[in-house]
């Protein structure tokens, strides 16, 4: 999930496909004082610098060493032959590769605009500027009043129609999750805290619920799902599937749509079995498949093309190049007892293998949360460490049941009909959620999460900048990080400096909900961090437009 660490993991799997696609492997890796060469790194510092030939006319290999920690070295020419040696023979290669396939490929994706298309967008902004009368500005409120009058009256003849049968389906309503804070400057103990000194909150996603009359809307959950394209929701503006209960944080490979072509004279649809370039599925012996996705290419067809299928691994160029897409994938179903019996254990065993002998008189492991929280960023931001959890995320309280006794089921509960009980609470005289005639779930419904130690949400703010409130039932502490809305752009920009690379294939990374960048690293930006942790019977608000984050000690049911 860290950023930084899914960047290298990112670029150092498609650099060994390059590699495998020229006949050779990554399996040995050059040595410097006793460690193999990050390779990632070497790659930034040099970028860094201005590239492979500012360095080296420069003379500033040395400088990329004592960077990457090897200032200790007494021997600071053989530092840099070996780095020099390292960048030529693994990387320069794959960089130039990416030189040339790299702006194409974004154009393809819809990421990047053409030459063309920048000249364009270039000039329309410049007449804008220029364009700022009174008598400009009614025009435009004109030109949009008539063009949303022509697209009402446009929906009303369909509907009167005879012969048209399909109506527009109803718009897609996106908001977000949940959140909440403490100061986290860093310390000498954890390195993130600092007594509370400010709150903030926000919510999570939300669908609409049918009224019985109409289609539902749907907010659905903005964790993105294992398998959803982001080509498909560059084009076709698609919403990322629902989540379900037990998440797991996945990399996965990208599928885009295959170009329909046909075989045998009727469509085909399975990977592979069209040629992504001209589409058609003829000569099925010149078929070259990917080996990362499946997807097919004539052999002539490439560029340059190929004289016959080759036997060493051949992957696309997207697979190359790659969109850094990461998101959940589906987990186990559990019952509310099997899931504490499986997250107590796992809690468990995992502190017992840490934190060997730490047991207090009555046998119990006794392992402080501060020492928890380090443990979380330790293995957040291991390149070499993978933990995987489950979390029962966005779940639908009108489907599964609310944590809040209802009129419905507890009509003799005081809380039933408490103004802090989250299903009347949005609906509350002064609030604007009265105005939405139909249940938004995850907005005037709350929803529901099911935690266990480690689980996350990550970094985002609300959509349209939306207050949330949530509320502990019972269970472990549950942590969370928050950025005032004053610095929300402060905390953008920091993470578009650390993972330029995901944000330049996906620009709606921090939508997604699958990203996390360390407190500490935040405040080394200038960013102000707070934190809290919230127990149960506790309520955490997230103001407008402040991003928050955190993380789960242990099972607990928030809402």
């Amino acid at each position: 999930m860290e950023g930084a660490t899914r960047s290298n993991l990112s670029y150092l799997d498609k650099l060994a496909k390059f590699h495998r696609q020229q006949g050779a492997t990554l399996s040995r890796l050059p040595i410097l004082d006793s460690k193999p060469i990050d390779l990632y790194s070497l790659k930034k510092s040099v970028d860094l610098r201005g590239g492979y030939k500012v360095v080296c006319s420069s003379k500033k290999w040395a400088e990329v060493g004592r960077e990457m920690g090897y200032g200790n070295i007494k021997n600071v020419t053989s530092v840099s032959t070996t780095l020099k040696k390292a960048f030529e023979k693994y990387l320069l290669p794959y960089e130039n590769y990416l030189e040339r396939a790299k702006p194409e490929f974004l154009r393809e994706m819809g990421l990047t605009p053409s030459p063309q298309q920048e000249r364009k967008e270039r000039k329309e902004s410049e007449g804008s500027l220029r364009s700022t009368s009174p008598g400009v500005k009614r025009n435009l409120m004109d030109e949009l009043q008539k063009t949303e009058t022509d697209e009402r009256d446009e929906q009303k003849q369909v509907k009167t129609t005879e012969d048209v049968k399909i109506e527009s389906p109803p718009a897609t309503a996106t908001i977000s999750e949940d959140v909440e804070m403490r100061d986290a400057s860093p310390s000498p103990q954890s390195g993130l805290k600092r007594p509370f000194e400010e709150t903030v909150t926000s919510t999570g996603s939300v669908s609409t619920e049918n009224d019985g009359e109409t289609e539902p809307t749907r907010r659905e959950s903005k964790r993105l799902k294992k398998g959803t394209s982001l080509l498909r929701k560059v084009v076709m503006k698609a919403a990322a599937a629902p989540t379900v209960v037990g998440s797991n944080m996945a990399q996965h490979a990208h599928s885009k749509p295959s170009r329909m072509g046909v075989v045998n004279g009727s469509p085909s649809k399975k990977p592979g079995e069209n040629c992504e370039i001209c589409g058609r599925g003829d000569n099925a012996l010149s078929m070259l498949l990917c080996d990362g996705c499946d997807t097919g290419y004539h052999t002539f067809c490439l560029d340059p093309p190929l004289k016959s299928i080759p036997k060493y691994d051949w992957y696309c160029t997207e697979c190359l190049v790659g969109t850094n897409e990461f998101g959940f994938e589906d987990g186990e179903e559990y019952s509310l007892s099997q899931f504490r019996q499986m997250a107590d254990s796992f809690r468990d065993e995992y502190l017992k293998t840490k934190f060997k002998g730490r047991k207090n008189m009555d046998n119990y492991l006794d392992v402080a949360e501060e020492e928890v929280e380090e443990e979380f960023w330790r293995m957040v931001s291991n390149v070499n460490e993978t933990v995987e959890v489950d979390y029962g995320a966005d779940i639908h309280s009108t489907t599964h049941g609310s944590a809040f006794p209802t009129v419905e089921t507890n009509p003799t509960d005081p809380y039933s009909t408490d103004p802090w009980n989250l299903n009347i609470l949005p609906l509350d005289n002064q609030s604007l959620f009265r105005h939405i005639k139909s249940d938004v779930s995850g907005m005037t419904v709350p929803w529901l999460y099911v935690g266990m130690m480690f689980s996350t949400f990550c970094w985002h703010n609300e959509d349209h900048y939306c207050y949330s409130i949530n509320y502990q039932h019972f269970g472990a502490t549950k942590t969370w990080y928050g950025i005032p809305g004053s610095d929300a752009e402060k905390f953008e920009a920091a993470m578009r400096n650390a993972v330029p690379e995901l944000f330049e294939t996906q620009p709606d990374l921090l939508f997604q909900l699958v990203t996390m960048l360390s407190p500490e690293r935040l405040v080394e930006e200038g960013v102000k961090v707070y934190a809290v942790d919230q127990r149960p019977n506790q309520f955490v608000i997230t103001f407008p437009q402040a991003y928050h984050a955190g993380f789960n000690h242990g099972v607990c049911i928030p809402n």
